[in-house]
């Protein structure tokens, strides 16, 4: 069964949250004015872009019924 757009968008929202927090965190041990917090930054967002593209693009071959052809052939003449 496909997993559903909003608990896809509520499941992404959760994910950039938790990233904000991270940068939040990283404050503490790099100061906010110096350039290391570029990269703190950007980790963050590549890692945020990451989950995202996984969730809305990627996933969907994963699901049981999803996108991938394959499978569900494979899985339909497993069945009978």
């Amino acid at each position: 069964m496909p997993i559903s757009t909003k608990i896809k968008t509520v499941y992404s929202a959760v994910v950039i949250l938790i990233q904000i927090y991270f940068v939040y965190a990283a404050t503490l041990y790099v100061d906010v004015h110096s350039p290391a917090i570029l990269i703190v930054i950007a980790a963050a967002a590549a890692s945020a872009a990451a989950t995202l593209f996984y969730v809305f693009v990627l996933a969907n071959k994963d699901e049981v019924g999803g996108y991938n052809a394959d499978f569900v052939l494979d899985e339909r003449r497993r069945i009978g």
